[in-house]
């Protein structure tokens, strides 16, 4: 018997990848050392896991902090300014979501500087989506 997976739609995974960045630049103000985002341990505030609320489906990548909202055409770089410790705790968020499959390391090893600077959500969102689709699918 197989497990069916529920189907991520494009705006799930925005807005999931939307909170772990907003969550990831806000430890790096608050210098949580620990990448958790509060004294629990939890990822934020409320326990849920999301920052700011974002990783549920319709949830905007809102980042008030930032002045603008986080999405596809956001790149991590020039936009962000995610450092490669930001980008680390990406990754690591990113394989605890949704497994080894999804691998940051993988889609940046063979990139140029430039490229990795004008990485962009979208992309990281197309490289998380092709990572969890089912094998037979791609």
């Amino acid at each position: 018997m197989s497990v069916v997976q529920p189907v991520a739609t494009r705006e799930a995974v925005l807005a999931t990848i939307a909170g772990m960045i907003i969550s990831i630049l806000g430890d790096d103000e608050t210098g949580d050392a620990e990448g958790t985002g509060d004294a629990e341990g939890t990822g934020d505030a409320e326990g849920t896991g999301d920052a700011e609320g974002a990783g549920e489906p319709g949830d905007s990548g809102e980042a008030g902090d930032l002045g603008f909202e986080i999405g596809m055409d956001t790149s991590l770089g020039e936009d962000l300014m995610l450092e490669s410790i930001d980008l680390v705790a990406l990754s690591e968020r990113l394989a605890d979501r949704y497994g080894e499959r999804v691998n940051l390391a993988e889609l940046i090893a063979g990139m140029e500087l430039d490229e990795l600077i004008e990485l962009t959500v979208g992309r990281l969102v197309d490289h998380v989506l092709g990572g969890i689709e089912p094998a037979g699918e791609r």
